[in-house]
């Protein structure tokens, strides 16, 4: 097969427009659903779990860019010299460890409008929020979009009046009453306000890896279906659209983008999602991938004796997945179909040899740790942290 310069590449992209590949997507993340096992291994209960998060994501220091999605990063701005930046926000099936939505908008963008935008294309299921994300905008849209069920971490300052009476009460689970805040209803007319009604939710407070009390908001009211502990669990796996990102940013290095324009980029970023989702399939395809239960597998015995006498835990590795998938990508577009499919057996094949193999016991939780040295921001924000802590034995 003839080798293509870069040359061509660049400039055969530039006629192509992102939403191509906005198509591309989707129609890979449909692929996934018709191919992945019918196992319930890989949903809760019946149930996909779907993490919503949003990242930063640093853009090379073009003046298209810097108009496109930063424009106050110029150097024109004071203390604002820095690279641009955009905002992608994704929704992830946590259990399947695939994207399949993701939105890319300028860096100022609400996280809360980029998931309303997103939500109504996703299947039944349950969506799993952070404490960025829950208020009544939000409850509401969900109420009047989205046939399935919610689970949100809520703030523990500066949130709802039911939530801060919860916390400071000594019961563990409560149904409360959502109310629409004074500026919420100042954004709708009177007319819209007088059908504003509050949304219930159920009140869960559970303990984080540090020790801290934190606080679910839910729907899923079945107190025997879905008691504490397992939905303690789903919020826990939300921690996959995390480590998401990082894969994006440290495997895939998707932040050393080839493009300098708001096209090129779009089109950079969507294809990062697709090569994540053909990843996975063959990664599920060739059988050596192990679905992140609600249960948790590395505390689970049980699963460890039925599927592994040596009582250890293997599945392929993504980054290697990736690799091959990469050096093989273009010949998967030849001409002729039964070339394509030799190739990518073959791609499968490499994918199954080299496994990892998982931790029989949960790693301890570590710390955040920045990087940059402290200012008075940060000094506060510890000093409230220690206070909370204090509080809380």
């Amino acid at each position: 097969m003839k080798s293509v310069g870069r040359d061509t590449i660049s400039k055969a992209r530039k006629k192509l427009h992102w939403t191509v590949f906005r198509i591309l997507f989707d129609d890979v993340v449909q692929l996934s659903r018709d191919v992945w096992p019918n196992n319930n291994d890989f949903n809760y209960k019946g149930l996909s779990v779907y993490a919503i998060d949003g990242s930063q994501f640093t853009l090379p220091a073009s003046k298209e860019l810097r108009e496109d999605f930063d424009p106050e990063s110029g150097f024109e701005y004071s203390g604002k010299g820095h690279f641009p930046q955009c905002l992608v926000s994704t929704i992830y099936d946590v259990f399947r460890r695939i994207p399949i939505a993701r939105s890319i908008a300028p860096i100022n963008s609400s996280e809360r409008e980029e998931a309303q935008k997103l939500i109504p294309s996703i299947p039944h299921g349950l969506l799993v929020f952070d404490r960025g994300y829950p208020s009544y905008e939000i409850f509401l849209f969900l109420q009047m979009n989205y046939s399935g069920f919610f689970l949100f971490r809520s703030p523990t300052s500066n949130t709802f009046p039911v939530v801060e009476q919860f916390i400071s009460s000594r019961k563990k689970e409560i149904i409360l009453l959502i109310s629409p805040s004074k500026n919420y209803k100042a954004k709708v007319c009177a007319e819209e306000c007088k059908k504003l009604r509050p949304i219930a939710v159920r009140a869960l407070k559970v303990k984080n890896d540090a020790g801290q009390t934190i606080v679910l908001l839910t729907n899923l009211f079945d107190k025997k279906r879905h008691p504490i502990k397992e939905i303690e669990e789903l919020y826990r796996a939300r921690w996959g659209v995390e480590s998401h990102y990082r894969d994006e940013k440290v495997t895939c290095q998707i932040e050393q983008f080839h493009s300098r324009n708001s096209n090129g980029i779009r089109q950079e970023i969507l294809a990062s999602g697709v090569m994540s989702v053909i990843a996975r399939i063959l990664m599920v395809l060739s059988g050596n991938i192990i679905p992140y239960q609600h249960s948790l597998l590395q505390d689970n015995p049980k699963f460890i004796e039925e599927n592994d006498p040596k009582k250890t835990i293997k599945e392929s590795q993504f980054a290697h997945a990736i690799k091959n998938l990469c050096n093989d990508a273009a010949a998967l577009a030849a001409d002729n179909p039964e070339i394509a499919f030799k190739i990518l057996r073959e791609v499968a094949k490499d994918i199954r040899e080299v496994c990892y193999y998982r931790q029989k016991t949960r790693r301890p939780s570590q710390p955040r740790v920045n990087k940059s040295s402290p200012n008075k921001w940060m000094e506060g924000r510890q000093k409230k942290i220690k206070e909370y802590t204090r509080n809380e034995k």
